[in-house]
C-alpha cells in the first residue's frame, strides 16, 4: 500500500496525487514514474519482500534478502 503525501506519480496508466492510496500485490509489476515539478513523498507499507527487476536488481536483490533476515 502506498499513500501519496506530496507530489504525485503514475503507476501504469493511473495517476496518483496527494491523498491517493495505491494498493498492489505480488502479481503487479510496480514501475512508478514521478510527476515533473516537485518531489513525490509517499508512505509505503509492505507485507512481503521487495524484488527489484533489471540488471541493478539482479545485483541488489541478494542484499535486500540478507538485510531482511537481519531484522
Amino acid at each position: 500500500m502506498t499513500l501519496v503525501l506530496a507530489g504525485g506519480f503514475s503507476g501504469g496508466e493511473e495517476p496518483y496525487g496527494p491523498g491517493d492510496v495505491a494498493a498492489a500485490d505480488e502479481a503487479v509489476v510496480h514501475r512508478p514514474v514521478v510527476d515533473p515539478g516537485e518531489p513525490c513523498v509517499c508512505l509505503v507499507v509492505e507485507s512481503g519482500p521487495i524484488r527489484l527487476l533489471g540488471p541493478l536488481g539482479w545485483l541488489l536483490n541478494p542484499l535486500l534478502r540478507f538485510a531482511r533476515t537481519r531484522v
